[in-house]
């Protein structure tokens, strides 16, 4: 859902990604679309761990938050909040 209200078309994205980096010359390897997803989570995380710092796994924490963390078994997932504000 998420992918969804964020872009009309995320694949269309990957490739235009993409292209701008074959036209840069830079060299290196092409984002798969896995690739893509994985670094749109990361930059997500960054965004929350930098608005929550040190306090991001604290229990009991009440304050806003654009994602929610939550340990199932032994992995932490975070999963982004879609409240529209």
């Amino acid at each position: 859902m998420f992918l969804k209200l964020t872009f009309v078309n995320w694949r269309q994205k990957v490739e235009l990604f993409n292209a701008s980096y074959k036209k840069s010359g830079t060299k290196g390897r092409l984002f798969t679309r896995q690739e893509f997803l994985v670094a749109l989570g990361l930059l997500i995380a960054a965004a929350e761990f930098s608005h929550n710092g040190k306090d991001l796994f604290k229990r009991g924490d009440q304050k806003k938050s654009i994602a929610t963390i939550k340990k199932i078994g032994t992995h932490w997932y975070l999963i982004p909040a879609l409240t529209i504000i």
